[in-house]
């Protein structure tokens, strides 16, 4: 009796384990349908089935339902799903052959990097709102006329988005997007030791490096201690990048100097470019910039000599705010007309028709 009482137990548990297994491999989503006049699918609404610390899915859009494309996603239909394990949160990858997204379809959705084909034709008003934790991978050359100004709104604005993608790569110093107009993006540099020197190649795989998004530099958690990102000293940059992007540098504590390897071939300097870089020492505003954006070197307390070309026909408000024991030099005879009214508001005192030394 004892021994069929011990089998009988043993089996339980076996029985138990097994289940348990099974149901790991179970579909973390549901979806409802909904056939449309067209005769494709829109999904109506998307469900979790289950919340496990031990989640690693990412989310892929069905293709197809009954042998129907799925071309639709419906207002709503991923809205507030809590769906990531504690540091991590799935990649949501939407295929060929969805071609509208409605409004609030993904709204507070934490997800991580979002692909989308280029056959997506309509994005309706916060269907991403709140939603991606890192990048939209955008498979169409720029944003479709289709899409609303508003369609990946953070509330505080647009989450970092790079159209005209093919691939992401990375190697022992940079993560980077190849795009398919053969030109290379790199999206996070890490550096190899404290108080680094980061210089960025002109080229990588034989492809031109021609911008640095806004995410490269970024201390990104815990995990920027170890690769030392935030106490760069010093950043190289090649004469392929002709745009400094918004907060491109924003908070580099420690950075001293921005140089060129080559030309300085910047013709743009976006809004908090260099934002609170309150070490930065040296950085020349080269010829070739037209447009200087808002709050771009504020609070750069340490930089001197600061010379604007004649060339530059824009400044934002507040791009030189709060600087101290120095001049800004200007070629023009008087403020332009492209120039904010308050573009040196608390500012360093300006000297009007420089000609160089």
């Amino acid at each position: 009796m004892k021994n069929k009482t011990f089998y009988l137990i043993l089996t339980i548990v076996i029985f138990a384990f097994l289940a348990g297994c099974k149901k790991e491999e179970t579909e973390v989503w549901t979806y409802e349908y909904e056939l449309q006049e067209d005769d494709t699918y829109k999904i109506v609404k998307a469900t979790a089935d289950r919340y496990s610390e031990n989640l690693v899915s990412d989310i892929i859009i069905p293709l197809t339902y009954k042998d129907k494309k799925v071309t639709t996603i419906g207002a709503s239909a991923f809205m507030n799903n809590v769906y990531f394990t504690d540091g991590w949160y799935p990649n949501l990858y939407i295929g060929e052959n969805i071609t509208k997204i409605e409004e609030n379809a993904f709204n507070s959705l934490p997800v991580g990097n979002i692909e989308i084909k280029e056959n997506v034709e309509v994005i309706e008003e916060n269907a991403f709102y709140r939603c991606c934790y890192n990048y939209f991978y955008c498979f169409a050359e720029s944003k479709p006329v289709g899409w609303s100004d508003d369609w990946a709104h953070w509330g505080f604005g647009e989450s970092p988005t790079i159209f005209n993608y093919l691939e992401k790569r990375s190697n022992d110093m940079f993560d980077y997007v190849v795009l398919k107009s053969d030109e290379i993006v790199i999206t996070y540099a890490r550096a190899e030791e404290e108080y680094a020197h980061i210089i960025i190649p002109e080229t990588i795989d034989g492809i031109p490096v021609t911008r640095l998004a806004n995410t490269t530099f970024r201390a990104m958690g815990f995990a920027s201690h170890f690769n030392y990102i935030e106490y760069v000293q010093e950043i190289t940059l090649p004469e392929t990048i002709t745009v400094l992007e918004k907060s491109v540098f924003e908070h580099l504590d420690n950075l001293k100097t921005v140089s060129f390897s080559g030309e300085n071939n910047i013709t743009k300097i976006e809004e908090n470019a260099f934002y609170y870089c309150n070490e930065l020492e040296n950085f020349v505003i080269g010829d070739e910039v037209v447009e200087i954006g808002e709050n771009a070197f504020a609070q750069c307390l340490c930089l001197k000599n600061i010379i604007i070309p004649s060339n530059v026909a824009i400044i934002g408000e507040s791009a030189f705010d709060y600087y101290s024991d120095t001049f800004i030099y200007c070629f023009a005879e008087s403020k332009p007309a492209g120039w904010h009214e308050k573009w040196n508001d608390n500012g360093p005192p300006v000297i009007w028709g420089y000609i160089g030394e």
